[in-house]
């Protein structure tokens, strides 16, 4: 009888060794958006995007682009901090930013382009929020 309980006390030993060392080296995982290429060439995974949201992505690359690196807009949508001047970064600043950006001379952003931009912008905050 005794070498029965000796042999569950190791294996209950065993599982809480593991268990507490798995815990302490375990890091969490978020689904967070999927993004093609890297540094400057960094874009959102096209294939997140639904199709019908296919063309207005687009839109919101080239516009973007054209004065700043796509890899820019990743970042402030993964992390939800606009990058420049660190603060948030949401649906609601988005928003602003891109109806002021749209409101430059130079900018070649029309209002239906700033709809398309900025509902392809509040599908991707949202996913985000859903990780």
């Amino acid at each position: 009888m005794s070498s029965w309980k000796s042999s569950d006390n190791y294996l209950i030993t065993k599982v809480v060794s593991f268990l507490v060392l798995f815990s302490l080296f375990a890091t969490p995982v978020f689904a967070e958006l999927k993004v093609v290429g890297s540094g400057s060439e960094t874009r959102f995974d096209p294939a997140e995007i639904p199709v019908n949201m296919r063309q207005s992505y687009q839109v919101l690359i080239s516009r973007c682009a054209s004065c700043h690196s796509v890899e820019r807009l990743v970042d402030a949508v993964r992390n939800g901090i606009a990058p420049i001047t660190g603060q948030p970064f949401d649906a609601e600043s988005a928003g602003v930013l891109v109806r002021k950006v749209a409101g430059k001379p130079d900018s070649n952003i029309n209002e239906v382009e700033v709809k398309e931009i900025l509902g392809v912008l509040n599908f991707l905050f949202t996913k985000q929020a859903a990780k």
